[in-house]
Formats: C-alpha cells, structure tokens, sequence
C-alpha cells in the first residue's frame, strides 16, 4: 500500500469544477483508495492527558471515528470512539485520553462509514516522561486505596481524586520519603460507587490512573 497526499480534480453534473487534496491509501494489485476527508489533526497534552482534535467536512455516509493508541507506532489499540456529526461545513471534533502510557504515545484516527468502509489518518506522537511505577490496590476499592512505589529522594508530593467528569473530589499535600513509600488514602469510604481517577505528582514525576469505588 501507499500512503501519500493527492491531489484531485473534480466535475459535477452541472458542469462546475473544482480541486482539492486529500491523504489517501492506494493498495496496490487492486487500486483501492480509501480517503479520508479529516482535514487538521493534532495532539496536546493537558495537564496528565492528551487532547485529540481534528477537522472534518460533513458527509451523509460517514458515521464515527475510532481512536487507536499505540506504544510503538505498529501495535494499535482503540481507546474510544466518537460518533460523527450532522449539520454543515466543517466540524470540529474532540477526544481526550485521560491516561497517556509512560514515553511515546502514537495516535491515529481510523473513519468508519455507515457501509464499513474505513480509512485512516496520519499518525501523530507525543512525549509523555516522568510517569513512574506504582502499585496500586485494592481494584475495585470500597474503604482505602493504597499506592506503593520507590522515590529517589525526600520531597513534596500532590495527591488528588477526581471523578470521570473531571470534579476534584479529594487533594492533599504529601511528604514522600526517599525509597520506598507506602501511601494508605482512607478517602474512598466516602465516595459514591463509580469511577475514579487518582494523580499523584512531584515536580519530577508523574502517576495517573483509575480505579473503580465498588460496595462496601
């Protein structure tokens, strides 16, 4: 297959003409293309996440969009999808991934239409360090979670829970020793059943994750 920008010329019925790009796969043996009509796709990182956003003109036949992740840029997982919209002209679309893996995050957009058909964007990569290892349990939690994990020196740390919306429901100030931490947070008692996301940053790390608050 290949994968290249195109530049294609096109005449309708009544005579008016007209020209436009496209990112387009041409398998060859069988010259399939399979366009895509996303017009502007780009990553930035917010706060412990990854924003999405792209642009793409109306069309009847199209109906959602896959978000597909990868750690290595060949291995691809999908992490979301979004349905497509109606209206007219060009419409904005937006995904966030709330928790980016350690290093490089490849992203790509795969455009399904009503009739199966799908084809995909290019691939766009951001950097996320200073995330580190921590061990998380229990999952799901009904009274404490605890977060255990090896620091590199004594320092201050921030610990917060929010909820799948984003509403900070728990923040606290942290000393972290130098070595091995144990961290015993008796907050989720409280909590209602759902889920959870929990950060705990220093000025050098980062650690985001989910879990689950489940019944008592």
């Amino acid at each position: 297959k290949i994968k290249d920008t195109y530049t294609v010329n096109i005449t309708k019925s009544n005579g008016c003409k007209g020209s436009g790009s496209i990112d387009a796969t041409i398998a060859l043996g069988g010259c399939t293309v399979l366009s895509t009509s996303i017009l502007d796709f780009t990553l930035q990182k917010q706060g412990t996440g990854v924003l999405l956003q792209w642009i793409s003109p109306v069309t009847v036949d199209n109906d959602h969009y896959d978000i597909e992740r990868s750690a290595e840029g060949n291995t691809w997982q999908g992490i979301g999808a979004v349905k497509a919209q109606q209206g007219s002209g060009n419409i904005t679309y937006k995904f966030t991934d709330a928790l980016p893996i350690h290093g490089t995050n490849y992203y790509r957009l795969k455009q399904v239409d009503i009739n199966g058909r799908s084809s995909y964007s290019q691939v766009r990569k951001v950097e996320f360090t200073g995330l580190w290892a921590i061990k998380q349990y229990p999952n799901p939690a009904s009274d404490y979670l605890i977060l255990e994990f090896n620091n590199d020196k004594e320092e201050k740390a921030f610990i917060t829970i929010q909820t799948a919306s984003g509403s900070t429901v728990f923040a606290k100030e942290q000393t972290l020793a130098k070595g091995f931490n144990r961290l015993k947070l008796n907050q989720v008692q409280p909590l209602a059943q759902g889920t959870y996301f929990i950060t705990l940053s220093t000025a050098s790390n980062l650690y985001h994750a989910k879990f689950v608050k489940g019944e008592k």
